[in-house]
């Protein structure tokens, strides 16, 4: 919440949307901010390779999949829910557009560096922006 208060972010993207509970708490916190969220889909989760880690993680976001935080909130139109595995999506068209990016998708090294790598590509141009990693350096 500081860094979105630090940077006046009003555009925000999520990596990871899980439950949707932060991205609750951004919005009711931050009223003029605009959120994206991507996360994975039953779609995206077919045939892909995911830590041991990650995998029981996913299960429980596909179960909640309808039933995040957000939803049927006051908050949940300015918040656009995107699906894909974050190291396939094509971010073309959020390039130079983000105030602050929230890293906490998949968690193996391969799609934190992607995720990482993309999150520069989608930073704001010209005024204060930041990423955020979540429980960066745990073992996986």
């Amino acid at each position: 919440m500081a860094l979105v208060k630090l940077v006046r972010a009003r555009t925000i993207f999520e990596f990871g949307t899980y439950l949707g509970i932060q991205t609750l708490n951004i919005a009711v916190n931050f009223p003029e901010t605009t959120i994206y969220t991507l996360d994975l889909d039953e779609a995206s989760v077919l045939g892909m390779q995911q830590s041991a880690h990650d995998r029981p993680l996913t299960q429980t976001q596909l179960e909640y999949h309808g039933r995040l935080a957000f939803l049927k909130t006051p908050h949940e139109k300015r918040i656009t829910r995107l699906y894909g595995d974050s190291n396939k999506y094509d971010f073309s068209g959020l390039l130079n557009q983000m105030d602050l990016i929230y890293v906490d998708g998949g968690h193996d090294p391969g799609t934190l560096d992607s995720d990482t790598k993309n999150a520069f590509k989608m930073l704001s141009q010209g005024q204060a922006a930041c990423i955020a990693w979540h429980d960066h350096g745990n073992r996986v």
